[in-house]
């Protein structure tokens, strides 16, 4: 107590004096004369009414706030688990996380899709999927091949796009972009025109040879290849050797093909050789 006030709700121990001659010395404690005896009594003063739902009402509105707080928590970082998750498995899928500056790029079905006209235009077919001629919309010519029966997941196919994407050689076959969506593995190349060597090399009709001063021109789109003479046919076996030495010696990671062969070796300008189907290597 102090200047008679007592603040409500504290528990205190409280000293009274009494008559020494009105009660017996033994059942008090504390300070003996001959005037009075010390007696300590405990007591607990009730909180008031008004103040008892002050106090009710304000840990209610910290508990609701607490609450609010600690849901409102556990949705953010929810939320952002799961975007972390969506990006992490995207960065993996398509290796984005990694994706050199300049690299291939990434296409979406859709527009694969419109490129080649729904994949009405097949130009070549082989064990692991078929090639279909393209255009994309800034009128480039591009061969897509949809990859078949390929086995192993994401992170193996985006192995060998970034394996594939690092080389650069006049004589491989260039990729520009790729396509990991709706359960489809698709590799987009350069186009190149003057279709494969086995084209020109088992033929059934006879026609003219083809020597290196004739035009390229003259044979695109023709069914019925020209026979090579030596000097081209040197030309395509020394370019086929310099990209074979290149996956060997050159790369910064060794790579064997594994199928070379002349359905695998594609001619382009001037019949530059350009080896293909490099998704394939091991």
């Amino acid at each position: 107590m102090v200047d008679g006030y007592w603040s409500p709700g504290t528990e205190t121990v409280m000293f009274l004096r009494v008559d020494k001659s009105e009660t017996e010395v033994s059942n008090f404690t504390g300070m003996t004369n001959l005037m009075e005896t010390v007696c300590p009594v405990k007591i607990r003063l009730p909180l008031p009414p008004e103040e008892s739902r002050t106090i009710t009402r304000n840990i209610v509105i910290i508990c609701t706030i607490f609450v609010a707080e600690l849901l409102s928590g556990v949705f953010f970082f929810w939320t952002f688990l799961k975007k972390y998750i969506k990006y992490r498995d995207m960065a993996r899928t398509f290796g984005l996380e990694v994706m050199p500056a300049g690299g291939p790029k990434r296409f979406t079905y859709a527009e694969l899709k419109d490129a080649t006209n729904n994949f009405s235009n097949p130009i070549g077919k082989g064990g692991f999927g078929v090639v279909y001629m393209g255009k994309l919309n800034d009128g480039r010519a591009v061969a897509v091949k949809s990859l078949k029966n390929v086995t192993g997941g994401d992170a193996d196919f985006w192995a060998e796009v970034t394996i594939i994407a690092r080389m650069h050689h006049l004589n491989l076959v260039r990729l520009w972009g790729f396509c990991a969506e709706k359960g489809s593995r698709i590799l987009v190349y350069e186009y190149v025109p003057n279709g494969s060597l086995d084209e020109f090399l088992f033929q059934t009709v006879e026609v003219e040879p083809l020597e290196m001063e004739q035009e390229t021109a003259a044979v695109i789109g023709s069914k019925n290849k020209p026979i090579l003479d030596w000097n081209i046919r040197y030309r395509i076996a020394l370019g086929v050797a310099r990209a074979i030495a290149y996956l060997h010696e050159e790369c910064l990671e060794w790579v064997l093909h594994c199928d070379i062969k002349p359905e695998n070796i594609l001619l382009g300008d001037d019949f530059c050789p350009k080896v293909s189907d490099l998704g394939l290597l091991n």
